[in-house]
């Protein structure tokens, strides 16, 4: 056998000690001189900044190495099995101590959880080393509540209402960290129009005795049919800014935010639908107010010019769409030209819809007229009835054209320029139909009168127009000369076929030609310039001017016919006949002969000619 001989080791001060050699201590060297190295390579480590999220929210893994090339061999392959990867960054530090340098490197991951459950981080392989495996817990998304960082509510006001009656829907979001971005979804719901109301506000409240900062978004849902409205739950998913325990080494400094989602809870909405007891138009309200204006107060009628008559309708609780159309009743001898109605929603507190039709009125006959009463019927919805909205009937006096007969008294002053109508309470229903005038509501003596003026106007106007065929009429003595900027601009006018720029070419014709007594309009006008077919072709104008939709207008056809009429009469009677008489009698009886020649003889500084 052989005997392994001892190892002497020489002390200075105690003398010899002797160390017995043995195989087991050259194995224990062996394996400490090959284990070192290994241990100072492997210098990487990973963590999860929490240990539980809910589905929705975003966890932050955490990479530390020990020099600056670890992350560039990073493979996010094996996180996509239980994650969605959002992005990565890095961060390093060095320190300088006794003249060493040393380097530490981070690598910041930020992934989403894919399901419910318990998901799993693999370890990662990289050059110096191999990470450990790590656990989250995922828990079901939040809905609503204090607690976390983020929360949603949702609140709906009135939770129940009538068919078409608006729900006022505000979602508030609740967070105590800074939200970097983010996206807040709009409700989802079937058979029911949703509209934002309103800005967005910002103020802070109290939950669960914690101060949270609040968002809050106001939505106006209008129901479109009767039942159960179900309110799909309200999303939020964004970034929120990270504090210190979830931003490493380095604190929140290079982090990019933590991914949050959450959900507000569902809502029911009772929708009832109208009372049977209503057979007409379906106008649920809170408040509801008709007015009308004219351009002057008390308004004044004259046959052949047009006046306009605004009515107005404003209504608490609805959209400007929501208000149905204005029915005004028409009325013989006044012709009726709606225009398109002007509809606006304002917003507020609560909505407040209005809608505003303009009509142009033209008296086609003077006399004594009742513009029959307006009427809107409507359901107040806090007194739970049906109200109508009424403007009362009113009594005009619609007075010759000027220059044509003697204008009659101006009518008695039947209210303001503005006049703002009444609610009558109507039981059992709102059908509120309007009403019309009829000859029963005119007194018999006022019909003989009404008779007799119509009968003496006519006589007027046809001895009027027979005079003025012989002669101009006194207290208008039209300039001679033609008026050449005027019907230029009228002619443009015609050709550019737009009506209304026409008529307002045909009344600056009108003002420059008579310029002491100006037409007010173009009846007056057709009748003093005396030809009956302008009467007619006025009226056209006016039609195109003021019917309600699209009224084909040939402006080159007008012109055509309004020309000649249009020249003062000085120059259409040099047109008819010549001044002086020809100069060759047998033209006069219609033969055409050889004009003789001009010829002219020079003397001195006079010049004569002769014909031979």
């Amino acid at each position: 056998m052989t005997r392994t001989a001892p190892l002497a080791i020489q002390a200075p001060a105690s003398g010899t000690i002797l160390v017995r050699w043995s195989p087991w201590l050259a194995v224990l060297i062996l394996l400490a001189v090959l284990v070192a190295p290994s241990t100072a390579i492997a210098a990487v480590s990973a963590s999860l900044d929490r240990d539980a999220v809910r589905l929705g929210e975003s966890v932050r893994l955490v990479i530390t190495f020990d020099d600056e090339a670890g992350p560039a061999a990073f493979d996010a392959t094996p996180l996509e099995a239980d994650f969605n990867v959002l992005g990565s960054s890095t961060s390093s530090q060095i320190r300088v101590t006794n003249n060493q340098r040393q380097v530490t490197t981070q690598l910041l991951v930020d992934l989403l959880p894919r399901r419910e459950g318990r998901a799993v981080v693999p370890p990662l392989v990289f050059p110096g080393g191999v990470t450990e495996s790590l656990a989250l817990d995922v828990l079901p998304p939040g809905s609503g509540g204090a607690g976390g960082d983020v929360f949603l509510e949702v609140q709906a006001e009135p939770r129940s209402v009538y068919l078409q009656s608006p729900v006022y829907l505000s979602a508030k979001l609740f967070y105590r960290k800074s939200i970097l971005e983010g996206n807040l979804s709009d409700p989802v719901l079937d058979n029911a129009r949703v509209r934002r109301f309103g800005e967005d506000t910002q103020y802070r409240a109290t939950r669960g005795g914690q101060v949270y900062r609040v968002i809050e978004r106001r939505f106006v849902v209008i129901p479109q049919a009767s039942g159960t409205l179900a309110v799909e739950p309200i999303t939020f998913a964004g970034r929120v800014a990270e504090d210190d325990r979830g931003g490493g080494l380095f604190g929140g400094m290079f982090a990019n935010g933590r991914h949050v989602s959450t959900q507000s809870q569902a809502l029911d909405i009772e929708v009832r639908p109208p009372p049977a007891s209503v057979t007409g138009p379906w106008f649920p309200a809170r408040d509801v107010s008709l007015t009308e204006s004219w351009p002057d107060d008390p308004p004044r009628f004259v046959v052949g010019e047009a006046v306009t008559r605004t009515l107005r309708v404003q209504a608490d609780g609805v959209t400007g769409e929501q208000i149905p159309p204005i029915g005004v009743p028409t009325v013989d001898g006044i012709r009726h030209y709606p225009d398109k109605p002007v509809i606006d929603t304002a917003g507020g507190d609560r909505l407040r819809g209005t809608r505003e039709q303009r009509v142009a009125m033209v008296p086609l006959r003077p006399g004594l007229f009742t513009l029959p009463a307006v009427e809107v019927g409507w359901w107040d919805t806090d007194a739970d009835r049906a109200r109508v909205a009424r403007l009362p009937a009113r009594q005009v006096r619609i007075e010759p054209a000027t220059g044509v007969g003697q204008a009659a008294p101006p009518p008695a002053s039947a209210g303001s320029g503005e006049v703002a109508g009444g609610d009558i309470d109507v039981q059992g229903s709102n059908d509120a139909p309007a009403g019309r005038a009829t000859h029963d509501d005119v007194p018999e003596a006022w019909r003989w009168i009404a008779l007799a003026v119509s009968v003496l106007w006519l006589l007027t106007l046809a001895a009027w127009w027979w005079e003025r065929r012989h002669r101009q009429p006194a207290h208008s003595v039209p300039r001679d000369e033609p008026v050449a900027a005027p019907r230029v601009s009228l002619a443009k006018a015609c050709r550019s076929g737009n009506p209304t720029a026409v008529r307002s070419a045909l009344l600056d014709h009108a003002r420059e030609r008579w310029p002491d007594d100006p037409p007010p309009g173009l009846g007056v006008l057709a009748a003093r310039l005396g030809d009956p077919a302008l009467v007619a072709a006025f009226a056209q104008l006016d039609a195109a001017c003021y019917a309600k939709g699209r009224r084909d207008f040939d402006g080159e056809a007008f012109y055509q016919r309004v020309a000649s009429a249009l020249k003062p009469a000085a120059t259409r009677a040099v047109e008819r006949r010549d001044v002086l008489p020809p100069l060759n009698p047998a033209r006069r009886a219609g033969r055409r002969e050889p004009v003789p020649p001009l010829h002219v003889e020079r003397g001195g500084n006079n010049q004569k000619s002769r014909t031979r």
